[in-house]
């Protein structure tokens, strides 16, 4: 009998190992989000893109006008934490998402919930970078940095910075 539970327990444990990423989101919201001040403790995309309807829309309406359709993984993909920043007095979100087990396929992200404003950069699975929602020239230096081993931002957010990162 003893050996029954046991069996339960591991398959039950096992199971719990193989939950999709998006039943694992936790629906964290834009304010929360941008509340971060440690890196290690921001919410990852996922998270905030199961908590924010206005990100979801954005982003696949972004996706739409560039004529591209919206990666299926794009609220399941393995993700980065969401970083607060300031650019140009302007409050943001930073992070990337990736296609599971193909991280060169993704896309690197800047939100702006008081803008109610997504820009991204997407990298297709073959061919060059897309520029989603019309960045301007300072957006699209962030989004490039951000995918930059040791560029400016990267070593920024490497030094574990106090929250929100101020670019000027």
């Amino acid at each position: 009998m003893q050996w029954i539970s046991r069996i339960s327990i591991s398959s039950t444990l096992l199971a719990a190992l193989f939950i999709p990423l998006s039943a694992q989101a936790k629906n964290i919201s834009t304010k929360d989000a941008l509340a971060c001040v440690e890196s290690s403790k921001c919410a990852y995309f996922f998270d905030v893109y199961a908590g924010d309807k206005q990100l979801r829309q954005q982003l696949n309406k972004a996706f739409k006008i560039a004529g591209i359709p919206a990666p299926r993984w794009l609220g399941n993909g393995t993700s980065t934490p969401m970083t607060p920043i300031i650019l140009a007095q302007k409050t943001y979100l930073l992070g990337s998402v990736c296609q599971p087990h193909n991280c060169p396929h993704s896309i690197s992200i800047l939100y702006s919930p008081e803008q109610k404003r997504v820009v991204a950069q997407y990298q297709p699975k073959t061919g060059t970078p897309k520029w989603l929602g019309e960045p301007s020239a300072a957006e699209q230096q962030i989004l490039n940095e951000f995918e930059t081993a040791n560029s400016p931002l990267q070593k920024k957010l490497d030094s574990h910075s106090k929250l929100p990162i101020i670019i000027n």
